[in-house]
């Protein structure tokens, strides 16, 4: 009859079909979680930390933002925060520096989510593991107000044992 409630196949295999699906998404959600701490669980030694402290110095005393350019992550990075980011590098290294200490995260500079005019969120595209102080001389001639800063602080992250400067991408 069309009153007689239905008992039995269907309703067992969609329970049993739901609690494969949800054991998949388990094991998905585990093994991304696994491989994202083995990619930045892997910790810079002292001498990749001396290394790239040593790398950005050179880029600054030659002048050459290609040189940060290399020691960029450009993971999921835009196109259009790709060459922002160019042109901000190549600003930077026209000055002057005269200190690089790279520290622990401060908390006084935190780092977070923000949402751009266009409407998408963006954060940084590693885990931030480190932040690089460069310290700038006061005596360069400073084109324009926006210039006018004596310190820039850089957002490190690591992959694979490796240090890399962070750019800004869209959330997943």
């Amino acid at each position: 009859s069309r009153l007689t409630p239905r008992v039995g196949g269907g309703s067992a295999f969609f329970v049993r079909h739901h609690h494969v699906t949800s054991m998949k998404k388990c094991l998905f959600t585990f093994a991304s979680v696994l491989l994202l701490q083995l990619q930045t669980g892997v910790a810079a030694s002292p001498e990749e930390e001396a290394r790239f402290v040593a790398s950005v110095k050179q880029a600054f005393e030659k002048h050459d933002a290609e040189g940060l350019i290399a020691l960029t992550c450009w993971d999921r990075v835009t196109d259009k925060s790709k060459d922002f980011g160019k042109r901000h590098f190549a600003k930077m290294v026209a000055r002057t520096a005269t200190d690089f200490t790279l520290t622990n995260p401060d908390p006084q500079y935190p780092v977070g989510e923000a949402k751009h005019a266009d409407g998408v969120t963006y954060n940084l595209n590693l885990p931030l593991v480190k932040q690089l102080k460069v310290v700038l001389s006061v005596k360069d001639k400073i084109k324009d107000e926006a210039d006018a800063y004596g310190m820039i602080i850089l957002n490190v992250g690591e992959k694979y044992g490796k240090l890399y400067l962070l750019e800004p991408a869209p959330v997943k």
